[in-house]
């Protein structure tokens, strides 16, 4: 057990738990990357549980007749108004306030209170209990950061497919605008491509967006996408594709109007006609940060039957 005494000791203890909050509170994130948000947001997890693991014995350090059943309720209760702290302060700084980073700060609040009911056990039945109660919610707030990175390995392995609807990975990467899918598509189609049923709402640009595809294109000559329709008059599909450098402009990224037809459709797009889209420069096709397909001012709900996206050689 590790014992907490000293002037020094409580200012390191101090400067640290400050440095930890101060770097959630003013460091920047990666608005643009799933994966550093989640560290962000899997940080409240980690900071909590060392903060309230320390505070435990720090309150019990100078309340030491005082019910160990109080202490962690003044932990918990401690905590959480930090917490909430945290995040009407984030607010105020134009940082995104969330109900799920509270979440998360409980989760390391619990898992901190059940380290500390671990170091105080003597009992070795009572240890394993306080360990698996600490590491359940440790994996609750940092379970989806683990998820997200496997997701990460499993989007890399499934080139050159930059989506596979019917696979859980794709989850963390697909976006539905206005949109939903439905499941899949009728295997007769194509007996060489598997199909997805989607249904595009009203609205002015209802659509798929996928997010971090695989960046480097440069391999890859063509970007392959197909469509079959049961609609009875033609519907006009766009497919966008922009890079990292994107100025959000419309002449600064790839868009194309695809006339879907009655039936199967192919869309085949040459990634030199892609590198050339932009107006005054060319994308990077090292760099490659978002894939777009999206109907345009829809009045009443459509279907449509899609393949994956996938590159090609």
């Amino acid at each position: 057990m590790i014992v907490y005494s000293g002037l020094n000791k409580k200012f390191l203890f101090l400067a640290i738990a400050t440095l930890l909050v101060t770097s959630l509170l003013f460091m920047p994130v990666a608005a643009d990357n799933l994966w550093w948000r989640e560290v962000f947001n899997s940080g409240h997890t980690v900071l909590f549980l060392v903060v309230s693991f320390v505070l435990f014995f720090r309150l019990h350090a100078a309340f030491q007749f005082s019910s160990v059943k109080i202490i962690f309720l003044a932990v918990v209760i401690l905590m959480l108004l930090l917490g909430v702290a945290i995040e009407v302060i984030q607010s105020l700084l134009q940082r995104e306030a969330s109900v799920d980073d509270i979440l998360r700060d409980f989760y390391g609040v619990s898992a901190g209170l059940g380290l500390a009911l671990l170091v105080r056990q003597k009992n070795v039945r009572n240890k394993i209990f306080a360990l698996v109660f600490s590491l359940v919610f440790l994996f609750l707030g940092v379970g989806p950061l683990i998820q997200l990175s496997w997701h990460y390995v499993q989007r890399d392995k499934a080139l050159p497919m930059l989506t596979e609807f019917g696979e859980r990975w794709s989850s963390s990467f697909v976006r539905f605008n206005s949109a939903e899918l439905m499941g899949p598509g009728e295997p007769e189609r194509d007996e060489n491509t598997r199909f997805y049923r989607l249904r595009f709402d009203a609205d002015q640009y209802p659509g798929v967006s996928i997010i971090e595809p695989e960046a480097n294109w440069l391999s890859y000559r063509n970007l392959h996408l197909r469509v079959y329709s049961d609609n009875e008059s033609d519907i006009v599909l766009v497919l966008r594709v922009h890079d990292d450098g994107h100025t959000h402009e419309y002449d600064d990224r790839f868009n194309k109007r695809y006339v879907i037809r009655p039936g199967l459709n192919e869309i085949a797009v040459r990634l030199s006609d892609v590198r050339t889209a932009p107006v005054d420069r060319e994308m990077d096709l090292m760099n490659i940060a978002g894939v777009e397909f999206f109907l345009v001012d829809v009045k009443t709900s459509l279907f449509l039957e899609v393949s994956n996206i996938f590159l090609e050689f």
